[in-house]
């Protein structure tokens, strides 16, 4: 049982944490593109909105459904740690589609802005 709450508090400091800490580094790679190419990344700053807004509602939606099942807490890790890292990892890959798509659609803007 102590096992289990190292675990979800050693979680849970990372998400305070590094979620701030990558909030940071996003924001400075987004001011770097608006620098860059004078229009901001969109798709990418809506995706990261959804992401935070999913990852939320989700959180919120497993805590309310375990304490209404009355489920122990490794069940509730159980429940939690798989469906997070499918969650992660898809918007991780997600984002960076829209980062590339936002980065030709600057580019493609920048080349018609030349020829003009």
């Amino acid at each position: 049982m102590l096992f289990i709450w190292i675990i979800v508090a050693l979680v849970a400091s990372e998400l305070r944490f590094g979620f701030i800490r990558h909030s940071i580094a996003i924001m400075a790679k987004w001011k770097q593109f608006r620098y860059r190419t004078g229009e901001w990344p969109l798709l990418s700053i809506v995706i990261a909105m959804a992401q935070f807004l999913a990852f939320t509602l989700g959180v919120a939606l497993l805590v309310w459904d375990s304490a209404e099942k009355h489920w122990s807490n490794s069940r509730l890790v159980l429940y939690a740690v798989i469906p997070l890292g499918f969650f992660v990892f898809g918007f991780d890959w997600l984002r960076n589609r829209m980062w590339i798509a936002d980065a030709r659609r600057a580019r493609s803007r920048r080349r018609i802005a030349h020829s003009r």
